[in-house]
């Protein structure tokens, strides 16, 4: 418990979205004690490895908040465009709110220690696997052949990613929008060639 209260105040305090994991100092309690409301002790004592345990543990965790995220859109939603409807919209008044400073939380720290750091790589790694399957298995229910299933679903992950990154360098939801219209599009292809087509009549 006290320690998802800590991952939950890095994430909402954005020390992790903000600044590299490089950047932080555990060592100093201006830095984890107010920033965070932890100090240095406790850190110290879930986390003997340092930093790279920390971020291995606070990508795990940003990774499950995600999944329960799209977990609970995927039961809301009528089909997997509206899923990405739905999860497109949330972040554009995330967006908005954080006046463009948030983004993915784990995606600078990938960038910055993946594939160096391999306990942070394999937490990213079950992260990402974890919010395709959520996808995967939507987009099997709405009638899509499952060979095809998980690439279209890596697709929508990765054209959001991307687009939540362009949406903060414009600092607009734009880039959002247009490609969940895209992704949608992509999706609806994928369903229509995913149908049996009737065999042509033999003649006689």
């Amino acid at each position: 418990m006290y320690v998802d209260l800590c991952f939950d105040q890095f994430l909402q305090r954005d020390i992790v979205r903000k600044r590299s994991l490089r950047a932080i100092e555990l060592s100093d309690p201006r830095e984890i004690g107010l920033r965070s409301g932890a100090n240095k002790g406790s850190l110290y004592h879930f986390f003997p490895n340092g930093k790279t345990e920390l971020g291995a543990a606070v990508v795990t965790y940003s990774g499950k908040l995600v999944e329960t995220t799209l977990t609970d859109l995927a039961e809301q939603a009528s089909d997997t465009s509206d899923i990405i409807s739905r999860y497109v919209k949330m972040l554009s008044i995330w967006l908005r709110d954080s006046r463009f400073r948030r983004g993915n939380p784990i995606t600078t720290m990938l960038l910055e220690e993946a594939p160096g750091d391999r306990a942070i790589t394999a937490a990213g790694l079950e992260a990402y696997d974890a919010w395709i399957s959520v996808f995967t298995s939507r987009l099997i229910k709405d009638g899509v052949a499952a060979s095809r299933a998980r690439r279209v679903a890596r697709l929508i992950i990765a054209g959001l990613d991307g687009a939540l990154v362009q949406a903060r360098v414009q600092e607009c939801a734009d880039p959002l929008f247009e490609v969940a219209e895209e992704l949608q599009q992509i999706v609806t292809l994928a369903r229509s060639e995913s149908k049996p087509r009737p065999r042509p009549r033999a003649e006689g």
